[in-house]
């Protein structure tokens, strides 16, 4: 399961507090995608860092119960100026030497926490449209992250 929450939230909320506290994970991805809204229309881009092919998200995880399956969260942060012409809204990713930091054995202060939290350097990152064909969940293909 994949869902998005805010670090503005993360030490407000009950339900999440417990996690960011004690279950915070990595989520490894090459790039994202983000969704523009013109209208009625939405026109995807695609997202990735220009000095790393791969990087992390900051994620926090559910262990499996008798009613539900394990299941994790990419948390998210205000958006940089490159996303905040599209979005409101963007994933944490991680900074060089961030993972030790946010995968700790011990509960994170807020000032660390929105620290680790803070949106990523909008000049280390590319974005670009892509098709419209990516919003199709059955179509899979290398073109999905072509430019238009």
């Amino acid at each position: 399961m994949l869902c998005w929450r805010s670090q503005l939230q993360l030490h407000e909320s009950g339900s999440f507090l417990d996690a960011a506290q004690h279950r915070r994970c990595l989520v490894p991805a090459t790039g994202f995608y983000e969704w523009e809204r013109l209208g009625s229309t939405r026109l995807p881009h695609y997202f990735t860092l220009t000095a790393s092919p791969a990087f992390f998200f900051a994620g926090l995880w559910e262990p499996e119960t008798a009613t539900a399956p394990a299941a994790f969260a990419i948390v998210t942060t205000a958006p940089n100026p490159l996303l905040g012409a599209i979005h409101d809204r963007m994933p944490v990713i991680l900074g060089p030497n961030s993972g030790p930091a946010w995968l700790g054995d011990e509960p994170l202060p807020p000032a660390r926490l929105a620290q680790l939290c803070r949106p990523f350097a909008a000049e280390r990152m590319a974005g670009r449209r892509v098709d419209p064909r990516v919003n199709n969940v059955r179509y899979e293909a290398p073109d999905c992250i072509a430019p238009v």
